[in-house]
This record gives C-alpha cells, structure tokens and sequence, in this order.
C-alpha cells in the first residue's frame, strides 16, 4: 500500500534537491585549468605582424605562418593584410614579432622611429647596402637583418644603449650581411 502513495507524492509536484556547494579547492582547480587551456588555445593562434612598403603604399599584415622574405605575392596571398595611408602611421609597439621589408630608408624610419619592439627582422629588400642613418628603437631585446644585396656589404655596427643604464658606455657590434643577433 505504500507503493502507490509514493507514486502519486511524485506526480504531485516537483522534487527538488539541494546539492552542497562545490569547494573552494575544486572552483580554484577548475579555474587553473581554465587558465591553462585558454593559454594553450591562444599560443598556438599566435600570429607574427609583417609590415612592407611596395610601390609607394604601406601593407601591415598578421600572418599565422613564416613568409619567405620580400615576396610580396605570398604575403599578400597568405596573411591578412591592409592598407595603411603614410600619414596615418602613428608610434606604436609591438610585443610580438615584427618583420619589416623596405626598400629604402626613408619608409624605415617612419615606421620605426621611437616605437616600442622587442622582437624585430629588418629584411632589405633591394640591392643596395644596409642604410646608414640613425634609428631610434625602444625595447629591442632581439635584432635579426637580411640584406638581397648581391655584392659585398661594407662592415657596419650596430650601438645597443640601455637607456636605464647611464653608466655603460656603448658597445659596437659588428654586423655583416646574413648575419643575425
């Protein structure tokens, strides 16, 4: 006799239960392995930022794979890329890898001068010798140079200052054609 009325308490209403709060360790566990994903996630969709000039016009672009250097065609093709108007470059920086493609100096220094980067590859893209003009660069802590040039660089150096070091002098570094630091 008590089958029945237990089967019709359950048509009656609904029946709730409570369920004990979950733990602060397992909330701080499953948080960590939020955390963890979500990084994971993220370092494989890293992408590099290559910045070109090509006839006159300025090409930022966000690429997800290496380009071979100053093939244009392939940037253009592979990377997401846009136009840039020269006078709307303004001083930025960039934490990730950059790459710049120039061919002349000029545009160089429009695009570097006084920005923060940390990770950088200057790719000459013509076949003239590295340019000897001053850059101002903040925050570099890695310098790769490729040059196209087809005849013999003239050795050059490179003066790295630490500005929050006033007490170190300067220290050439000599750089040849290939070379990277």
């Amino acid at each position: 006799m008590n089958w029945p009325m237990k089967e019709k308490q359950e048509h009656i209403g609904p029946h709730w239960t409570r369920m004990a709060p979950p733990s602060r360790r397992c909330l701080l566990l499953i948080g960590a392995l939020g955390v963890f994903a979500f990084d994971r996630f993220t370092q494989g969709q890293k992408n590099s930022t290559l910045i070109f000039t090509k006839e006159n016009t300025i090409r930022n672009c966000s690429c997800s794979a290496d380009i071979r250097d100053c093939d244009y065609s392939l940037a253009n093709l592979m990377c997401s890329c846009k136009t840039v108007l020269p006078f709307a470059i303004e001083r930025t920086s960039y934490h990730g890898h950059l790459t710049i493609w120039f061919t002349d100096t000029t545009a160089l220094g429009r695009l570097l001068n006084f920005t923060l980067v940390r990770d950088l590859k200057l790719s000459l893209c013509s076949s003239n010798t590295l340019p000897t003009e001053y850059l101002a660069i903040c925050g570099l802590e890695r310098l790769r140079i490729n040059s196209e040039a087809k005849h013999p660089s003239p050795e050059q150096s490179l003066h790295i200052h630490s500005g929050g070091d006033s007490n170190s002098k300067e220290k050439p570094v000599s750089l040849h054609k290939g070379w990277q630091t």
